[in-house]
């Protein structure tokens, strides 16, 4: 049976496709004639990450070719031959998502087994969701358990933020790959994002988390509760402002972790 499968948006979008819409789990039940085209329409070049290491990536062809608006989409469809439509099974809910990352991944991530961590995603694709250099300098300041800092630099001019004391972090930043960096915060005590990819996985695992933004994107998409802020109510989030940091947010995150 030959499959094909469409992912679109930014990492965050498809974390978020893999696990909701059921994009993904099916791929641990090829059987050996089965084969699957994935198209990725994703800002992020790593996406493709994702399938690397799959145990059946075998059978798998990914293709990347940037990202493009839906109003491209038919032509951009039929100049990189991607199929008319999706074809790939329903979704079982009980299902597990492993996501596999590589071997220099785990010579990296097996280095924090026996520690606890929190993962810090400062950055975001648009830099205006950057956690200030400032508020980082006092989650640093505030937080006693060890932060590790993760993110990818890469064209287009993304950069990775860290606090004016790298001293005091584990940088991992350009040291993971993305599903490296799935599996750190999945064993990590919890993570301090900016509204980017990781706080989507992150609420789809229902992990200890602690989101920052700018108050623009309080007012729209954190208080519509939309794709990007569905989990903003789960048990697990802690959530508000760069305007509306303070010590008592870091406290009642630390509350979480316990």
């Amino acid at each position: 049976m030959n499959y094909n499968i469409e992912f679109g948006g930014g990492l965050g979008d498809v974390i978020w496709q893999m696990y909701v819409r059921g994009k993904y789990s099916f791929l641990e039940h090829l059987n050996p004639e089965d084969r699957v085209r994935i198209d990725l329409v994703c800002h992020n070049p790593y996406a493709s990450e994702l399938f690397k290491w799959h145990p059946k990536c075998a059978q798998i062809d990914t293709y990347w070719n940037g990202y493009w608006g839906p109003s491209e989409h038919p032509a951009k469809k039929l100049l990189y031959g991607i199929p008319d439509r999706e074809n790939y099974p329903s979704n079982n809910p009980a299902d597990p998502i492993n996501i596999y990352a590589s071997p220099d991944d785990f010579a990296i991530i097996n280095q924090f087994v026996s520690k606890s961590y929190i993962v810090v995603s400062a950055s975001a694709g648009d830099p205006s969701r950057n956690i200030p250099v400032s508020i980082l300098d006092s989650i640093v300041n505030l937080i006693p358990i060890p932060l590790v800092f993760v993110g990818r630099n890469y064209r287009g001019g993304r950069i990775e933020v860290l606090p004016s004391d790298t001293s005091k972090i584990i940088n991992l930043i350009d040291k993971l790959s993305a599903p490296g960096t799935l599996e750190l915060v999945k064993r990590s005590k919890g993570i301090i994002s900016a509204h980017s990819a990781l706080i989507l996985y992150t609420w789809c695992i229902r992990h200890p988390n602690f989101l920052l933004y700018p108050r623009i994107i309080g007012e729209t998409q954190i208080k519509l509760k939309g794709q990007c802020a569905f989990g903003r109510d789960y048990p697990e989030t802690i959530h508000g402002s760069f305007e509306e940091f303070n010590d008592n947010f870091a406290n009642k995150f630390l509350t979480r972790l316990t």
